[in-house]
């Protein structure tokens, strides 16, 4: 019964790292980025000036983003929040409405998730931080990062980071819920 439940457990986490990197691919979240990148430098090689059409399409693409991210957190329940984040490390999209005015434009760069998954070679590597705190909540979590790269493509260059805090107690309980005895 025990191994059972630790290969439950294992196989749940293995899912789990599957998910992440196949949604670090979609349109949405490098789309996000991409669009946030280009305001910046457009910002900056215009003495300060934003345009109001490269403000707009940065915002739906951010409210794109955050949707998604929160359809995914929808569909799996022990996911507290997903989070995108730009190159330098600022938030700018994540799944938990509740929380969004806390953690847009939080900034997480000395995160270990969030360097970590700056280092993954391609997008077939992923990073997973030991349960532990993250400023993006007041609780422990178990966190899934992996790079986010131009055009979705797994080659690509890093232009930023997924983060995917789980609640990894609750998951753990579930399954041994299912083989304790009653």
């Amino acid at each position: 019964t025990a191994m059972i439940k630790i290969d439950m457990i294992e196989r749940n986490l293995l899912e789990r790292t599957c998910d992440v990197r196949w949604w670090a691919l979609e349109k949405a979240f490098w789309q996000c980025i991409t669009l946030a990148d280009e305001q910046k430098k457009g910002s900056k090689s215009k003495s300060g000036s934003k345009t109001a059409s490269s403000a707009k399409a940065l915002q739906e693409a951010v409210d794109l983003a955050c949707t998604r991210l929160e359809d995914i957190r929808n569909s799996y329940t022990l996911y507290r929040d997903l989070v995108i984040a730009d190159i330098d490390g600022n938030i700018i999209a994540n799944s938990n409405g509740e929380r969004r005015s806390e953690v847009l434009g939080m900034k997480v760069s000395d995160e270990e998730w969030f360097r970590k998954a700056l280092e993954t070679k391609d997008g077939t590597e992923y990073f997973v931080q030991d349960v532990s705190r993250s400023r993006l909540e007041d609780i422990d979590s178990l966190i899934y990062s992996t790079a986010l790269r131009a055009d979705g493509d797994e080659q690509g260059e890093v232009i930023g980071a997924m983060g995917v805090l789980f609640d990894f107690q609750g998951e753990s309980q579930i399954i041994l819920n299912d083989y304790l005895p009653q």
